[in-house]
């Protein structure tokens, strides 16, 4: 059972902005899982330059509820970015001493996720050619790929652009089912009646 209380001071340390306190209650060896990137960041040094890049980007973040047992520990949250509202949900798991050891971290909906990737992928530097162990780079092995070739790199900027293009089409289709649901038809029903009815009497 953890000694400690570390997550309650590390969520109030978080919605007031101060990073110094934040990583005060990281493990040395702390991996964050985030939604913005495929592969974690690993210690302390380097989950505390992601969270303050994060602080920084955000307009507010905010702790609702907080659910735990033993070592593990759930945070509902909210953060806003903008005219973006995101519900966040964080699983933190507790080390040695009650300091955070990993954190997963799940967002919606995809638009802003997309818009706050986009914000700060610049800030952590999203270079295409950096190393694995760099925290601006996800990388992706190609399972048909033969054995020895190397894992293809893609940088965070394509990521975020193909995110973007995800959550534009997504939009896109919202709206022409508004149109359609307030018409009261749909395009099958035209084809059926409109083009077919023109079919016949052409007929």
């Amino acid at each position: 059972m953890p000694s400690e209380d570390h997550p309650t001071p590390f969520l109030k340390a978080m919605h007031e902005g101060d990073i110094a306190r934040v990583s005060e209650h990281l493990a040395e060896t702390v991996e964050l899982n985030s939604p913005i990137l495929p592969t974690p960041f690993k210690g302390r040094a380097s989950v505390s330059a992601v969270l303050g890049a994060l602080l920084s980007t955000i307009d507010a973040f905010e702790p609702k509820m907080m659910m735990r047992e033993d070592a593990d520990v759930i945070a509902v949250l909210t953060i806003r970015f903008e005219n973006h509202v995101i519900d966040a949900f964080d699983h933190v798991r507790l080390g040695e001493g009650g300091r955070i050891e990993t954190m997963t971290i799940a967002w919606r909906p995809l638009p802003a996720v997309v818009a706050v990737q986009q914000r700060l992928v610049p800030k952590l530097g999203g270079a295409g050619d950096a190393p694995r162990s760099s925290p601006t780079v996800g990388t992706r092995k190609n399972p048909r790929a033969p054995a020895g070739r190397t894992p293809v790199r893609v940088s965070l900027d394509k990521q975020a652009a193909r995110g973007a293009r995800l959550a534009h089409t997504s939009e896109q289709k919202g709206t022409r089912h508004a149109r359609w649901k307030k018409a009261g038809s749909r395009p099958s029903d035209y084809n059926r009646s409109g083009r077919g009815e023109g079919r016949r009497q052409a007929g």
